[in-house]
């Protein structure tokens, strides 16, 4: 059967080494292993990056010592029902933007910031927008499958209690990072963000992909 859809669009960004990394996270090295035009039979590449390079999803394992890891989590929460909400913040996502808005029981919620625009930097921007603890908690209470930002983290640079991704990821809503919703107009889509299969992984870069 025929999977419709009248657009699709691409939220992740692209994995080279002009892509900014969180502070402290691997570097990304990509480089030929074998190559075609050194007399190789093959051109083969060499990956060097980390579990949460470029656009990723965080797995309870990332903080929670007993969580589950990516293979422990079934494929189907890797896709489904996903809103688009625009948010007009400069600093933070407060629970008092986002009481209001239109969200249910196993939905996937992705922020559209200002962050979006901090791509174009080459450099890693250590103000961007972040989901506060309380904001946190609220989605919890609504039940939601997964929660997704458009920076490379969903919390405060520098955090040092980590309580955004413990309050998400000890109640297994998976973390969705990295995404970039420039072009992407607010409202509800159909979303795919599927990991790696890595074994005993605490997160994995994904290929993000919206459905209108």
């Amino acid at each position: 059967m025929a999977f419709n859809y009248k657009k699709c669009y691409d939220i992740s960004v692209s994995i080279s080494s002009d892509l900014p990394i969180y502070p402290g996270d691997s570097e990304i090295k990509i480089m030929p292993l074998y190559s075609i035009e050194k007399g190789d039979s093959a051109n083969i590449l060499k990956l060097d990056l980390g579990s949460h390079t470029g656009t990723h999803v965080d797995a309870p394992a990332h903080f929670i010592g007993n969580g589950e890891t990516l293979d422990d989590i079934n494929i189907e929460k890797f896709c489904g029902p996903a809103k688009v909400f625009e948010l007009q913040v400069q600093k933070e996502i407060k629970i008092e933007d986002i009481i209001k808005l239109d969200i249910n029981k196993d939905d996937i919620i992705l922020f559209k910031t200002r962050n979006s625009e901090l791509w174009s930097h080459k450099e890693f921007q250590k103000d961007f927008i972040y989901l506060t603890p309380e904001a946190a908690e609220h989605l919890v209470n609504k039940d939601v499958k997964a929660v997704g930002i458009d920076y490379l983290s969903i919390e405060q640079f520098r955090s040092k209690t980590h309580s955004t991704h413990h309050m998400l990821l000890k109640n297994n809503i998976l973390i969705l990072e990295g995404i970039n919703l420039k072009e992407v107009p607010p409202g509800d889509y159909f979303l795919c963000f599927f990991p790696l299969k890595l074994q005993k992984a605490d997160g994995s870069p994904v290929r993000a992909v919206l459905f209108k």
